[in-house]
């Protein structure tokens, strides 16, 4: 059997390996591994601190033995993925891998592969602040987010609130009742989308925790979603969306005009919606960090 990497610590020494972060705000960022094993994970006590939203406290880890490199899940919430493949346990990690833990896409090179492209990151407190100073103010990252959350319900709604102008105005006639049956139409689309992601996200973050994922977990998966949208969907699916496509029905007839009052809608809709949804996910957060030290 051949000899694997030697263990080592301190700077000074040349890494084992690294992992390049390739999304996000801290793209390009280059996180040595110094020593085998090493856990990954956004507490500062690990061998390699991961900053990232949805990166659990202890989240993988990665070792050598034989002369091959391995990764494997700790339990994390959110998972660990190899080339968009789900890890379930230690997994052999080639040269180039493409990882993902939480939204954190990464690159694992061994040091013979290693360009040292970017910042080296370091483990000392003032630069983890930095690190984390980036990540917060980030906005084309939020953006991406944001964008991966809502995009596919954003069309469904849409293609559901033509789907329900069209019915109501062939079934009355009256254009109110057509401008109501488009809001309801996108609110049945939006949210089927949005819960039916959510589910199979809670689910999966369940099955990580060996947990059943049952009618409590739905329950409190519908309650979260009602804390992101309930406020705003009071106002917008009662007054404002059916009022504002019913004037663009009128001003500009129906398909241009159900078009023009959901995209005026939805600025005002969105606003206390990700404002909720980023007050949530910060719950959230804390939530996992309490279970993972309990």
């Amino acid at each position: 059997m051949s000899e694997g990497p030697r263990r080592t610590t301190g700077s000074g020494i040349k890494p084992l390996a690294t992992l390049r972060i390739t999304s996000g705000a801290l793209s390009g960022l280059v996180l040595p591994v110094y020593d085998l094993p090493s856990i990954i994970g956004r507490g500062e006590d690990n061998e390699i601190v991961l900053p990232g939203e949805q990166v659990s406290h202890t989240h993988a880890r990665l070792d050598a033995r034989d002369g091959a490199w391995y990764l494997a899940d700790l339990g994390s919430t959110h998972g660990t993925f190899l080339h968009g493949r789900r890890l379930n346990g230690e997994t052999r990690l080639p040269a180039e891998s493409a990882i993902r833990m939480g939204v954190v896409d990464l690159v694992f090179e061994p040091i013979e592969n290693a360009g040292w492209r970017g910042h080296i990151a370091r483990r000392s407190a003032g630069k983890m602040v930095l690190i984390d100073d980036i990540e917060e103010t980030s906005g084309g990252s939020k953006f991406k987010e944001w964008f991966r959350r809502y995009w596919l319900a954003e069309i469904v709604g849409t293609l559901s609130a033509f789907g329900g102008s069209w019915l109501l105005d062939r079934l009355t006639g009256n254009p109110i009742a057509a401008a109501y049956g488009g809001s309801i139409g996108e609110s049945i689309g939006f949210y089927g989308v949005i819960t039916l992601k959510q589910m199979v996200a809670d689910a999966h973050a369940a099955g990580t925790k060996h947990t059943p994922y049952d009618a409590a977990g739905a329950f409190k998966t519908t309650r979260a979603i009602f804390m992101e949208f309930g406020p705003a969907e009071l106002i917008d699916g009662g007054l404002l969306r059916p009022l504002l496509m019913g004037l663009g029905t009128k001003l500009l007839g129906r398909e241009l005009g159900v078009l023009a009052g959901k995209l005026l809608s939805d600025v005002a809709f969105y606003l206390p919606v990700i404002l909720a949804y980023e007050m949530g996910k910060k719950k959230r957060l804390r939530e996992e960090e309490d279970e993972e030290e309990f």
